[in-house]
């Protein structure tokens, strides 16, 4: 039976955690306040904290500083109503392992508990990737061909194209026909990271680099020497980071943050962006030395407006994946045909998942297609929609369809980062998350 400790000075929020955890069978806990709860910790060992940041006297940054500084590395989930990036970061820095802002879903909360506690016994082994790559037209045999001949070597590779076109599928397949297939491979979009993090994500950092850094931490190009590193939205990288990283690439070594150590590694690298880099070059937002460095092996992924045979193909496909018995009409692979599908495969992808949704008779027709999903950019715009039927039910469809539509975009366009998401659609970080829950978004990470 698992330990858990919870501090708060709420004493309702603090009884309200305390009964769901023993009820889902974890030894609990609880202190009202940081003292308490590192006299507990100190005595119990628990094997999760979940503490409250803004707590009298001793207060949960505090706490979580004394607990690094005594080696006690157990997850810590930080709760807190000031859910700012800033607040966030420093969190992280102090050693916390997640940060969650009041008021939240239990379920959400239990979801991230459970999540550490699964990640602290197999000790996060990087997951080997399968790449699915799925395609007949020219355009994606050229493609295929370049990443088969790019395999063998070690040079880097750059792969350009629009979002959603599957950069992260063609860069596994990259590692997985290299004689590294069996060494780590590890994906990272510069996006997603916030730059005050990039560095130490990178090279790691020695103890006192920082504050919060009470212990030598390893970075990833420690844990992929020997395999490959795929790096996407390249262009987004920091230009102090870009200097680091050109320096790596001459000579393969690197020094963790605050550490004058040299360490050497064996990486593959792997680059992606969507953008123009020589444009970014021309008006001094990313190196030229890096450019080139970088720009050595190019493959170019179409969009699928260059590979309208492949449509029918992948749309099948995601099909099969969500529900293997469900069929396809004519008109339904005709009304995909027609689109343009300006967010590639990412947007089939999310477009199949909800036509399944709405199905009702296992046969994927003309009728399955929801109103608005194509935005005006179809023939079949919502303001044409001839359905009649009952008002309720296609108003709840239409309002589901855009919130799946929209929540959707705004994840990929923040690269899931739910601070980023929440900052800019004006929304706390908690509806987000439920929303996510309620519409059934899934993250995917491979179609970059």
């Amino acid at each position: 039976m698992s330990k858990m400790l919870i501090a708060d000075d709420e004493k309702f929020m603090l009884d309200v955690l305390l009964r769901m955890m023993k009820k889902e069978g974890y030894e609990v806990f609880g202190a009202k306040d940081g003292a308490e709860g590192l006299e507990i910790a100190s005595r119990v060992k628990p094997d999760l904290i979940i503490t409250d940041l803004r707590m009298p006297e001793t207060d949960g940054k505090e706490m979580i500083r004394v607990l690094r500084e005594a080696g006690m590395n157990m997850p810590v989930i930080v709760m807190t109503a000031f859910g700012s990036i800033d607040e966030a970061v420093e969190c992280l820095k102090l050693g916390a392992n997640d940060f969650i802002t009041k008021p939240f879903d239990l379920s959400l909360l239990l979801k991230r508990v459970n999540s550490l506690l699964e990640k602290a016994e197999k000790k996060e082994k990087p997951v080997k990737q399968k790449a699915k790559l799925i395609g007949e037209s020219p355009a994606f045999i050229n493609t295929m061909e370049l990443a088969k001949k790019s395999a063998p070597s070690h040079i880097p590779v750059l792969l350009l194209g629009d979002t959603g076109t599957g950069k992260e599928v063609v860069a596994g397949y990259i590692h997985e026909n290299s004689e590294r297939s069996k060494k780590p491979f590890f994906a990272v979009n510069c996006v997603s990271i916030p730059h005050e993090l990039i560095e130490s994500e990178f090279f790691g950092y020695k103890k006192g680099a920082f504050t919060g850094a009470y212990e030598d931490k390893d970075g990833l190009f420690h844990a992929v020497d020997g395999g490959t590193l795929f790096i996407d939205e390249i262009g987004e990288l920091p230009e102090d980071i870009q200097v680091k990283l050109l320096r790596f690439l001459e000579n393969s070594k690197f020094s963790r943050v605050g550490d004058t150590k040299v360490i050497q590694a064996d990486i593959r690298f792997i680059f992606a962006t969507n953008k123009n880099l020589k444009t970014l070059v021309e008006k001094g937002r990313f190196r030229s030395d890096l450019y080139y460095r970088i720009n050595i092996f190019p493959i170019y992924l179409p969009p699928l407006r260059e590979r309208p045979e492949d449509i029918e193909i992948l749309a099948k496909h995601f099909i099969s994946s969500e529900k293997p018995a469900m069929k396809t009409s004519l008109d339904f692979i005709k009304m995909l045909n027609k689109h343009k599908w300006p967010g590639n495969i990412r947007e089939l992808k999310h477009f199949i998942e909800r036509a399944v949704l709405l199905d009702k008779d296992g046969i994927l027709n003309e009728e399955d297609i929801p109103g608005d999903f194509f935005n005006g950019i179809m023939e079949k715009d919502i303001s044409l929609n001839r359905e009649i039927g009952n008002f309720n039910e296609i108003k709840t469809n239409i309002i589901r369809t855009f919130e799946y539509n929209y929540f959707t975009n705004l994840l990929d366009h923040t690269g899931w980062n739910i601070n980023k998401a929440s900052r800019l659609s004006g929304l706390s970080r908690k509806t987000i998350y439920q929303k996510i829950e309620t519409l059934k978004i899934k993250k995917n990470v491979e179609l970059t």
